[in-house]
């Protein structure tokens, strides 16, 4: 039996057995993702860093693990759209790891409960769960709209907010979602936890659009 949920995965008979997996992504479909380096933000994308800053008053350090090429892309048309939840494992060693750095409990950003209602799963919630780590889904958003439907505009100057349903147990809190476009989303979340007394120390990410 294959052990890589991208490339054996299809194959293999779904069952109990595939949750007990020790090897999620092979080393040949992992090299297909291109890891983020420091170096890879360009003048757009720090134009759109200066422009939230001003616009909130606001800094977030946010931290990435892969760009959001076609492979990626790929990957979270048959994670996320598809519904095949069973990937939501490929990446449970890296999610960990870029989480165990900060120390501190996630915060998820959550999907419209519009789209929630839609499908058979949260995405950043089953990347979470596989990490077996504590998190706490504390924010919710009632925006209509989704974010892959957006322009770069209306990504920075969208007004929906988001709103704590329940009390973090914690004063500090890490955000965390799986792709980033222009970062308007991450510092909409970190503004609504501010209002409830919660330090954002930081964002973690699967995916960073690089343009």
């Amino acid at each position: 039996m294959d052990d890589c949920l991208l490339c054996g995965g299809s194959s293999e008979t779904v069952s109990w057995t595939l949750f007990f997996k020790t090897t999620a992504i092979c080393k040949k479909c992992r090299i297909r993702f291109k890891k983020w380096e420091a170096q890879s933000e360009t003048p757009l994308m720090k134009r759109n860093e200066r422009f939230l800053m001003k616009q909130s008053g606001l800094q977030l350090k946010i931290h990435s693990l892969y760009e959001y090429d076609e492979t990626a892309q790929s990957f979270m048309t048959q994670f996320k759209y598809q519904e095949d939840w069973l990937l939501a494992g490929c990446f449970r060693k890296e999610v960990r790891q870029l989480l165990q750095l900060h120390k501190s409990k996630a915060v998820i950003v959550p999907i419209p409960q519009a789209e929630r209602s839609k499908r058979f799963f949260n995405q950043t919630e089953a990347l979470l769960n596989e990490t077996k780590m504590s998190y706490e889904p504390i924010l919710m958003t009632n925006s209509a709209k989704r974010q892959a439907r957006k322009t770069r505009i209306n990504r920075l100057t969208a007004t929906d907010e988001f709103e704590c349903i329940r009390t973090c147990s914690r004063t500090q809190a890490l955000l965390f979602d799986d792709v980033c476009t222009t970062g308007a989303t991450l510092y909409r979340a970190q503004r609504c936890l501010l209002k409830q007394g919660i330090e954002v120390i930081g964002a973690c990410v699967l995916f960073r659009v690089k343009k």
